[in-house]
């Protein structure tokens, strides 16, 4: 399948949903960003902090968001589903 055929089905989110996914995301996003920097310019060792990095990222809570969108996902009509397909899943 090329990537013109290849698209991620729509999930709608309600507002307070949205501002969970906001209130979550956004500061993870930023962490993430800052210690993807420190990773790469060698100011944090991959093989000496990189399991507090996973354990800091769930202290934050990403997985209520993960869980959200597989619960909106598992909602979609089958023939909108595929996704997993298309990856390979």
């Amino acid at each position: 399948m090329s990537w013109e055929e290849w698209s991620l089905p729509f999930l709608s989110f309600t507002a307070e949903e949205q501002d969970t996914i906001s209130e979550i995301m956004t500061p993870v996003k930023t962490y993430v960003d800052e210690e993807v920097m420190n990773f790469i310019t060698g100011k944090k060792n991959m093989e000496e902090d990189w399991d507090a990095f996973e354990e800091k990222i769930s202290d934050m809570n990403y997985e209520e968001v993960l869980s959200m969108y597989r619960d909106k996902y598992e909602k979609l009509p089958e023939d909108q589903k595929g996704f997993d397909d298309q990856l390979g899943f």
